[in-house]
C-alpha cells in the first residue's frame, strides 16, 4: 500500500473504525467465506463505518468476472480524496478478502 494509504488506514484504526485482518484466516470465525459477492460485500461493510463517519458511503453495483463496480455516495461523490479512498482503502479491503478481483471501478 502507498504511504498515503498507510496514513488513511492508520487514522481509521486510531478512530477504532477498522479492525485488523485476522492473523489466522483459517481458524477465524470472522474471516469471510462464500461467493465472491459475499466476500466483496463483507469488505464493503468493513469500510463503510469509516466512510460514513465522513458523510460518505459505498454501494456495490456489479461484479463481472474479475471486475467490481462500486458507487461512491454522499460526501465521497465528488470529494478530491475519492480516488485515494477507492485506490488505497476500498480496493485494499476487497482484494484482501477476494484476491481474484483485479479491478475496482467507481461509477
Amino acid at each position: 500500500m502507498h504511504a498515503k494509504g498507510d496514513l488513511l488506514e492508520g487514522m481509521i484504526r486510531h478512530r477504532g473504525q477498522l479492525s485488523e485482518p485476522q492473523e489466522d484466516c483459517v481458524a477465524s470465525s470472522t474471516w469471510p467465506t462464500g461467493s465472491v459477492r459475499d466476500r466483496v460485500a463483507f469488505a464493503l461493510e468493513e469500510v463503510r463505518p469509516a466512510l460514513r463517519a465522513d458523510g460518505g458511503d459505498v454501494e456495490l453495483v456489479d461484479i463481472d468476472g474479475c471486475e467490481v463496480r462500486v458507487h461512491l455516495k454522499g460526501a465521497c461523490k465528488g470529494c478530491p480524496m475519492a480516488g485515494s479512498t477507492l485506490a488505497d482503502f476500498v480496493t485494499e479491503r476487497i482484494k484482501l478478502y477476494a484476491p481474484e478481483i483485479e479491478r475496482i471501478i467507481a461509477e
